[in-house]
């Protein structure tokens, strides 16, 4: 009977600790999206690369990282774009050498990664504000 007891103990300890880590995971997870945007286009794709490269165990926050990352990506990809067609139209105005159809052709992605940001947008928000819902209780105590 004992030797029962205690089996039941540690299996109700290991899902306990199970949900521990799933919340730690999910924390970690919210924590890094929340700042993942940055002025700095260098420092936001080193952020938006290492969200993707980021292990997640749980199923849900791999979904969350998954579908977030896919929008951060898009949105990165139209501002890299419209920095470098903003680069190069002032090389162009200050008499600088350079072909306008390499703006015309940055423009042309950005405009693409625009669309593409509009479509992983909402999946992306209601994947955080689900996951962020879920473990609100939790965040506001820490």
């Amino acid at each position: 009977m004992m030797r029962v007891l205690v089996v039941l103990g540690l299996l109700g300890f290991v899902v306990a600790c199970d949900g521990d880590s799933e919340r730690n995971e999910a924390n970690l997870l919210l924590t890094r999206l929340e700042a993942i945007r940055s002025d700095d286009l260098g420092e936001w794709r080193r952020k938006v690369d290492s969200l993707e490269a980021m292990p997640l165990e749980f199923e849900g926050n791999q979904a969350v990282r998954d579908k977030c990352h896919a929008m951060h990506d898009a949105l990165l990809r139209a501002e890299e774009a419209t920095e470098e067609a903003r680069q190069m139209m002032d090389t162009l105005e200050a008499g600088g050498e350079g072909d306008p159809q390499v703006v015309a052709d940055a423009l042309a992605r950005s405009e693409a990664a625009i669309a593409e940001t509009r479509d992983l947008r909402r999946p992306c928000e209601n994947a955080h504000a689900e996951l962020k819902t879920r473990f609100a209780s939790q965040r506001e105590g820490s």
